[in-house]
């Protein structure tokens, strides 16, 4: 995933992987603040265009690490692959943070 857009305000930092910057797919965001570091999606990448990056990898592997990183929780806002569809692939590398839904969702 590339990092499309950061906002830091109030000492409070948003990056977005996914989901924006012209990408409508891949949904991922991370909210920081303090030593709070919470997920907000992980969405997995679809269609042509957006599944490969400019250098020629595959976006949903492309920062992985740095997004699970001393993330504890993750909120899933609903269940579509773009949104949730890279939760399998962080559990595959030993990552298990807390997941917060919606009943619906779950």
């Amino acid at each position: 995933m590339k990092r499309i857009e950061s906002c830091e305000r109030n000492n409070v930092t948003v990056e977005s992987f996914g989901g924006s910057g012209g990408l409508v797919t891949g949904s991922c965001h991370i909210y920081e603040r303090g030593d709070n570091k919470i997920g907000i999606d992980y969405g997995k990448f679809q269609g042509k265009f957006e599944e490969i990056s400019e250098k020629g990898r595959l976006r949903d592997l492309e920062y992985i690490s740095e997004i699970c990183r001393g993330t504890s929780d993750f909120f899933m806002t609903h269940a579509h692959i773009d949104h949730i569809g890279l939760f399998p692939l962080i559990a595959k590398y030993g990552f298990t943070p807390n997941v917060y839904t919606t009943r619906e969702t779950f």
